[in-house]
């Protein structure tokens, strides 16, 4: 759905690109892969990295980026996640709980 990168030097990634084919997907699936790319660029990885069960696939390595574990958040499968690395037609667009607490631990 779309691609973002990560923060560097303190400041977010400065853009977000969504790709052509969204059109087709309800505007909650939109709102949805939008949220999940502005996650990237604030510095949060895919919580399935480790996986990608949200995708079926084997996983993705943490990279030059990291993989750190945000305290109170779970260290398994979160299938309420924004972050997870595959999304269906069916999402809501809203954060999961334990991305609102990755994202008031780290803000």
């Amino acid at each position: 759905g779309g691609v973002a990168g990560f923060p560097s030097g303190g400041d977010p990634y400065k853009y977000v690109q969504i790709f052509s084919g969204m059109e087709n997907y309800s505007t909650a699936t939109n709102e949805h892969v939008i949220t999940h790319e502005i996650g990237h660029s604030v510095g949060l990885r895919h919580t399935d990295w480790y996986s990608r069960q949200s995708c079926g696939q084997s996983g993705e390595s943490a990279g030059s980026d990291g993989a750190v574990h945000i305290p109170g958040t779970p260290t398994g499968f979160d299938s309420n996640s924004i972050m997870l690395a595959c999304f269906s037609s069916s999402e809501s667009g809203n954060f999961g709980y334990y991305d609102e607490v990755a994202l008031e631990y780290l803000y």
